[in-house]
């Protein structure tokens, strides 16, 4: 049985009026949130990942060896600095990441591998 934690990690009682919206801040000011029983990332009690050290050490090391090794901008010239976070697809059901809203991608240029590399 899998159960889709999406609508747990979305409870605007314990996550705030914005729990649908994309908050780097959130934890940090709030640590409480991370013991909240709403707060299950990689499921919990018997179902918790296994793989789950291993699922941010990949992404990481990812994003880490492309920042590395390729520059990357951000597309469209200078006003995409000003471009948002993209709000997340919180209607379609989902078991694992939710993906953006439709037409809210954000476009990158990746360059020539730098000096050295």
């Amino acid at each position: 049985m899998i159960i889709p934690f999406r609508q747990i990690m979305l409870d605007e009682t314990v996550f705030g009026g914005t729990s649908d919206q994309f908050n780097h801040e959130r934890f940090l000011n709030d640590p409480g949130l991370l013991k909240s029983t709403s707060y299950k990332p990689f499921g919990g009690d018997v179902s918790l990942c296994p793989g789950r050290v291993l699922a941010q050490k990949e992404v990481l090391t990812f994003v880490a060896l492309a920042l590395g090794k390729y520059r990357v901008k951000l597309a469209g010239g200078k006003n995409a600095c000003q471009k948002t976070i993209p709000g997340m697809n919180t209607r379609t059901p989902c078991l694992g990441i939710m993906g953006p809203d439709a037409g809210e991608d954000i476009a990158v240029t990746i360059l020539k591998p730098q000096c050295g590399s």
